[in-house]
């Protein structure tokens, strides 16, 4: 693996099985590599409390023995062996007062810059997770707003085109009331026969075609606000099912 190439390939299934076999051997073997250590701690009491009768060289070495059993752990790469015994780990003595650390090897190397990669990778995606879930409940409510505002506004809509139609028809109705009949007006001598014009109310015909007007308004308005309704509807429909 090159240490200066930031890409990486995922693992394969195995290589995860693997690397998860490894971990909890290694994760054992610290667990028991503190508790052997830890086991030593008590018979080496005596030797650092001042009153007990040793030298100061003594008293010192006694010391640094015991802050090496503290420091063996980090110290230390331990593993496990096919009996379950300890292996990786130099356990100080009272007289040399050194430790010698077993590197691991490349191959422990790779599948710990696998699993840091990983790791890595995980984090990332139960970000990416959080974000997008997020973005989504916060569309959602969006959409709803919106539905809930479109929804409002066809009502309205509906009601002013109800309320236009309803005047369009009044006003029809009063046209024809002040529309009087041709044959009412016309006469014998044809010079004297008054054109249909003149008998209806203009006021009646200039509002009659506002309303009109108005009615083919509102109607394609209706339509639009109707089509915008059924996408949203859509939309949200998509987006709950995700």
């Amino acid at each position: 693996m090159d240490d200066g190439d930031t890409t990486f390939t995922l693992p394969t299934p195995e290589e995860i099985a693997a690397l998860k076999v490894i971990e909890d051997r290694k994760v054992a073997a610290m667990t028991k590599l503190r508790s052997e250590r830890d086991a030593l701690f008590p018979a080496t009491d005596k030797y650092v409390m001042r009153d007990y009768p040793i030298n100061d060289e003594t008293f010192k070495k006694w010391k640094c023995y015991r802050q090496l059993l503290r420091d063996l752990p980090a110290m230390s790469s331990p593993d496990l062996d096919e009996d379950g015994n300890l292996t990786g780990v130099e356990w100080p003595t009272f007289e040399g007062i050194e430790v010698k650390v077993t590197s691991p090897s490349a191959q422990e190397k790779d599948l710990e810059t696998t699993r840091i990669n990983l790791a890595t990778l995980q984090a990332t995606l139960e970000a990416t997770k959080t974000e997008l879930k997020a973005d989504l409940s916060e569309t959602k409510t969006e959409l709803k707003a919106d539905l809930s505002e479109t929804k409002a506004d066809l009502s309205e809509t509906k009601e002013d085109l109800h309320t236009t139609q309803t005047e369009l028809a009044d006003l029809k109705e009063r046209l024809n009331t002040h529309t009087h009949p041709l044959e009412e007006h016309t006469h014998p001598l044809e010079p004297h026969t008054h054109p249909l014009e003149e008998h209806t109310h203009p006021d009646l015909v200039d509002q009659l075609t506002i309303e009109k007007a108005k009615t083919r308004e509102l109607q394609q308005r209706l339509t639009l606000i109707e089509h915008s309704h059924a996408a949203l509807v859509a939309r949200l429909e998509a987006l709950e099912n995700m």
